[in-house]
């Protein structure tokens, strides 16, 4: 069996339209890439800032009762919501 030649690579920077001699698939796959990229881009931007500004109230909030935080990168999970509440803020879970 040879192996491939140079000639049988693409360049990394080819054009969706030149990956339709290996079928149809090729250039819609990519396409296809293209638009979950920025509809994830897209969900980050939305879901993460409101989140990122509620964590560093929570990590705040823990500071200022006095909790001992080793890393603040640590606090950027659930934890740090659980932590931070208190069990009357958890009355709507009884209606």
């Amino acid at each position: 069996m040879a192996y491939p030649g140079e000639d049988a690579f693409f360049d990394i920077s080819v054009k969706n339209t030149d990956l339709g001699m290996l079928g149809p698939g090729f250039p819609l796959f990519f396409i296809l890439l293209q638009y979950l990229i920025g509809y994830m881009f897209g969900l980050t931007i939305v879901y993460f800032l409101p989140v990122a500004f509620s964590i560093n109230a929570a990590v705040s909030d823990l500071e200022a009762k006095g909790v001992n935080i080793e890393s603040k990168i640590a606090m950027w999970s659930y934890g740090a919501f659980v932590h931070a509440t208190d069990e009357a803020d958890l009355d709507f879970a009884s209606r």
